[in-house]
């Protein structure tokens, strides 16, 4: 019987090693692709469930103003009672936040108009009543949404 040496043991060739590399990679790929990628984010439901008890029967009508680039953004007015001094309207506009709509700020507008704010609560770009969900087409043009 003969033996082998650890000196006669050869590594295999780089070109076999990348090829390998390579094609376990593509396996990946090509499974990923076939059997789906991740998977849409179950809503939050310590961020939805607040909202499920509210009375919405008062919500104003979605109104609608152009942005820069002509798509539709909707909004929702609070007008507050007339004032019997005649004083000035002041004015609030509400953001809501990243994972919600304009109507989520529906219990605070109508607190704000109360108190004789004209109230005007946004759905941002791709949230509510705005445009397609989370389309945006460069940084900071939900800053530039609602710019003087």
């Amino acid at each position: 019987m003969k033996k082998t040496s650890l000196q006669s043991l050869r590594r295999p060739p780089r070109w076999l090693i990348t090829v390998i590399v390579l094609l376990t990679l593509m396996a990946g790929l090509v499974g990923a692709l076939t059997w789906g990628g991740p998977k849409d984010i179950a809503p939050l439901a310590s961020i939805n469930n607040p909202f499920q008890g509210l009375d919405y029967s008062t919500l104003p009508p979605a109104q609608h103003y152009a942005a820069r680039d002509g798509t539709a953004l909707a909004w929702r007015s609070y007008n507050p009672a007339q004032s019997a001094d005649g004083a000035a309207t002041r004015r609030v506009v509400l953001i809501h936040g990243s994972s919600a709509r304009g109507q989520s700020m529906h219990v605070l507008a109508q607190a704000l108009a109360a108190e004789g704010y004209a109230v005007a609560a946004l759905d941002m770009r791709g949230h509510g009543a705005s445009g397609p969900r989370g389309q945006v087409a460069y940084v900071g043009q939900l800053e530039d949404e609602f710019a003087l």
